[in-house]
């Protein structure tokens, strides 16, 4: 028979101080991003997001044309100066029924969840709608029968400031606010959809909200038989010209007769 020796006693403390935590009763409130389908009901929070960028470099167009060639290029020049500027947009109109054909309008939303678990808060921590869900509801959308740009003024693609108030918001989560939108038209045998707006508002850029609404308007633009999803931008926006860029669009073409105050409207292009 072996005998093991006797723990001593700055081993019997250590050991008794070891025991696990007890389990917790209460969790941290936390804000989440949620991507989710938008309603008529999210057109005043999506108007209210204020238009304005703050830029520090511009794209200057230079064109040379001779009786033989015309040379078009732009330089990429630093302001003395940040410059703020407003980039006016308008959400979407949709029917009561809910989604136009060939139209994808989706809001980013910002929700409280967790807190105390109690019975009566358990019901307000609901998860956020899930990622397949919201695909499956876009997927169900028929396409658009008419023409793609059938109104005034071209695409409004900037980031913009804050606050809005809250839309609707997905059942079961607390209170809420819309925080960026994106809107993309797509016509039946047209190889082209369209980016018609994106707007991020100021507290929530370079936190990846632009590029998660740009990554479902590729995949819902794709779903319709899109091969390219065309964007434009004017030359003097240079936070969205680079979130583009950063997104996968390549530059395919300018128009400096496109926007009502003549300023260069740059075009991008991304393969779906």
């Amino acid at each position: 028979m072996v005998s093991l020796p006797e723990p001593d006693a700055p081993s019997a403390r250590v050991l008794s101080k070891s025991r696990l935590p007890r389990p917790s009763t209460r969790t941290r409130m936390r804000r989440e991003i949620v991507v989710r389908a938008a309603t008529a009901a999210d057109a005043p929070a999506c108007t209210l997001l204020d238009g304005a960028y703050t830029t520090t470099h511009i794209w200057q167009l230079d064109t040379r044309q001779d009786s033989e060639e015309v040379r078009v290029s732009f330089r990429q020049l630093r302001l003395p100066r940040e410059l703020t500027l407003i980039a006016p947009h308008r959400p979407p109109t949709l029917p009561a029924g809910g989604q136009r054909r060939g139209l994808l309008w989706l809001v980013a939303e910002e929700v409280e969840v967790g807190g105390p678990s109690s019975p009566s808060n358990r019901a307000s921590q609901a998860a956020p709608i899930p990622q397949h869900e919201l695909r499956a509801a876009l997927d169900a959308v028929p396409p658009w029968s008419h023409a793609v740009r059938s109104g005034r003024g071209a695409s409004s693609v900037q980031l913009s400031l804050p606050p809005a108030p809250a839309g609707q918001r997905p059942p079961g989560s607390m209170p809420s606010q819309v925080v960026g939108y994106v809107s993309v038209a797509c016509a039946p045998r047209d190889e082209n959809a369209y980016l018609r707006a994106l707007v991020v508002d100021r507290a929530h850029r370079r936190k990846g909200v632009g590029g998660r609404l740009i990554a479902e308007a590729k995949r819902w633009a794709g779903a319709q038989g899109a091969a390219r999803l065309i964007a434009d931008a004017p030359a003097r926006n240079y936070p969205a010209l680079r979130l583009l860029q950063k997104t996968g669009f390549a530059f395919c073409g300018f128009n400096d007769c496109c926007y009502s105050d003549h300023e260069v409207a740059v075009f991008f292009s991304a393969r779906l």
